[in-house]
């Protein structure tokens, strides 16, 4: 039985021969039931402060490890990896479950800086062969910065393994939505999402507050200091830059063409470039008859008054449900789906190669009325407009300080500013901020820069599409 598993020691050898656990797919659900108990059980008792592995005991390290085996178990890996000595329990408990099962793994750690004495090098455990299949294995997933610090260290180390998943106790992106959340098209498998926690949480805010500090604090400490850099040159690129009174509109621009633009540092409209996609064909009634069993997280009621918030609320729907429910809207704010990932209508996109490298393109669809409050990311972004119209209302970067800005994470800034209905008694310095208003028409493509403030509204039924860079933004390249 679980109960009979032995947590081992940070750095112990897997050495219990006679572990026995019993689980069987019958018994999931109970299982994950019980988990679960254990964590938000473990979320009241904390504070905003806590440290975030401190939610952790030897209890539920036990059965997360058994119950994410049972979920990664089909990739049938060869190597689990995992993110310093605070990641070592879980990891083990994943691998003694694996070799219950008749899998022998083999365990790497992958530490958060180098040791003088360990040679310095990143990897703890002997070199698996190459292209070995294998899974990480995170206590929280926030951000896929996780991952690309994981390569960055193995590849350091010469280990070239062929990462299948990330598999995780508890997948924070769920209720996010950023450009960072897709993990670089790698499968996510966690026993719980987020937002599996802020629905019960929602009435105590310690426990909600506790859970958003995990969300905050899970970057790894070298992709910070990287962000931490690339946030600082944005800036200081942007230091003295004037007004602008208008975006500029332009025809079809093959790749050079639009890398001179791109290197400009301004927002440009591509019209016409998106109206021959196979999406751009299709109609709501189409998406609901060949898509409509997709599954997808709808933004209610609140997401305009608590932008960004861990806590606003989400409702798990099939996509035709969805289409549904906006079809008989009477009043009030209308449901939103945004940030959504959904492959199968990426596939009727046929992007540009505008971007070398991308984070995976991502749906919004809504009615008129839908909005996402302003805030700016710090990677470029192509915001494609398949149905319906957006209206963009951009600051430049250098409107920060007159903007009311909060850091979200160290990729993307929210503002308390709102430039529809500007309330200048409570925020005077807006009043110093410049904007410009911009129509994106069915068939436009926007570039928008990393840095750029935008508040976004439809203003019919509209379905839009967007991809993040994942390289440096086009106005540092060259400069560093």
């Amino acid at each position: 039985m679980l109960d009979q598993v032995s947590l081992p020691e940070a750095c112990g050898f897997l050495s219990d021969e006679n572990l026995h656990i019993e689980f069987t797919r019958d018994v999931f659900q109970e299982q994950r039931t019980q988990l679960k108990g254990l964590l938000k059980a473990a979320f009241l008792k904390q504070h905003a402060d806590v440290v975030i592995d401190d939610l952790l005991d030897m209890r539920i390290v036990q059965w997360a490890g058994a119950l994410i085996w049972e979920r990664i178990k089909t990739y049938r890996p060869d190597v689990l990896v995992g993110v310093s000595l605070r990641g070592m329990p879980l990891l083990h408990m994943v691998a003694l479950a694996a070799n219950a099962d008749g899998h022998a793994v083999q365990v790497l750690m992958v530490r958060e800086q180098r040791k003088s004495h360990n040679l310095k090098k990143w990897v703890e455990g002997a070199i698996p062969p190459q292209n070995s299949r294998a899974v990480i294995i995170s206590n929280y997933f926030a951000d896929a910065e996780t991952l690309s610090f994981i390569r960055a260290a193995l590849y350091a180390d010469d280990c070239i393994i062929d990462i299948l998943a990330v598999s995780t106790m508890i997948d924070l992106t769920a209720y996010t939505g950023l450009a960072y959340a897709d993990c670089d098209a790698k499968d996510i498998n966690s026993i719980f999402s987020a937002n599996d926690f802020f629905e019960e949480l929602r009435a105590r805010p310690n426990a909600a507050s506790t859970l958003w500090h995990v969300y905050r604090m899970s970057l790894p400490r070298r992709d910070a200091v990287l962000m931490g850099r690339l946030r600082k040159n944005v800036e200081e690129y942007y230091r003295d830059f004037g007004q602008i009174s208008n975006i500029e509109e332009v025809g079809e621009l093959n790749l050079q063409q639009f890398l001179e633009r791109a290197s400009n540092g301004l927002p440009f409209i591509v019209r016409g470039a998106v109206s021959c996609w196979p999406l751009a064909k299709m109609t709501a009634a189409d998406l609901s008859e060949r898509y409509g069993d997709l599954h997808v997280s709808a933004r209610m009621n609140d997401y305009i008054e608590k932008p960004f918030s861990p806590t606003r609320t989400h409702v798990d729907m099939s996509l035709r449900s969805y289409l549904e429910t906006i079809s008989d809207l009477s009043e009030g704010v209308p449901p939103y789906l945004g940030n959504q990932k959904l492959p199968e209508l990426n596939a009727l996109c046929n992007w540009p190669d505008y971007f070398q490298e991308d984070r995976g393109a991502r749906i919004w669809l809504g009615p008129a009325g839908t909005v996402t409050p302003l805030h700016r990311d710090f990677d470029d972004n192509l915001f494609a407009q398949v149905w319906g119209r957006k209206q963009f209302i951009l600051f430049p970067p250098n409107d920060a300080e007159f903007l009311s800005t909060w850091k979200v994470n160290l990729a993307l800034d929210g503002s308390r500013f709102n430039p529809e209905d500007p309330d200048y008694r409570k925020y005077p310095l807006a009043k110093r901020a410049s904007s410009t208003n911009c129509v994106l028409q069915p068939g436009d493509l926007l570039y928008l820069p990393a840095g750029w403030f935008h508040h976004v509204r439809s203003l019919d039924l509209s379905l839009s599409a967007n991809a993040w860079s994942n390289l440096q933004p086009f106005v540092l390249q060259g400069k560093e």
